[in-house]
């Protein structure tokens, strides 16, 4: 697996991180009423460059990749490796960004 950062706005970049990890934010919960389980979606903080092919958008969150008694919500801010489903990334070994001070102050 060969991925590569792109930079489109230095500006709006995050400075790397320095533990190996990626970082990303929480954009999507799927929580059905009833339904047993939910998933979602990670907006990586750098668009992938996957070989080729640019890895477009949001990348799929699984409640399995979740650090134990961590219910993200929106808005979370969250570091993670990558993984692949289905020959798609995905993040694995999610845990919140306790780095991040940021989604903090927005809950104020």
């Amino acid at each position: 697996l060969v991925l590569t950062p792109v930079h489109p706005d230095a500006q709006s970049a995050r400075p790397p991180r320095t533990d190996g990890r990626l970082g990303g934010t929480v954009v999507h919960l799927s929580r059905r009423p009833g339904a047993q389980g939910w998933y979602g979606f990670v907006r990586p903080d750098e668009p992938l460059l996957r070989q080729q092919n640019l890895c477009r958008g949001d990348l799929f969150l699984h409640p399995s990749d979740v650090a134990e008694r961590w219910q993200p919500a929106v808005g979370d801010r969250v570091s993670f490796l990558l993984g692949v489903h289905n020959g798609r990334l995905k993040v694995v070994s999610v845990e919140r960004d306790e780095s991040d001070t940021s989604s903090d102050e927005l809950s104020e």
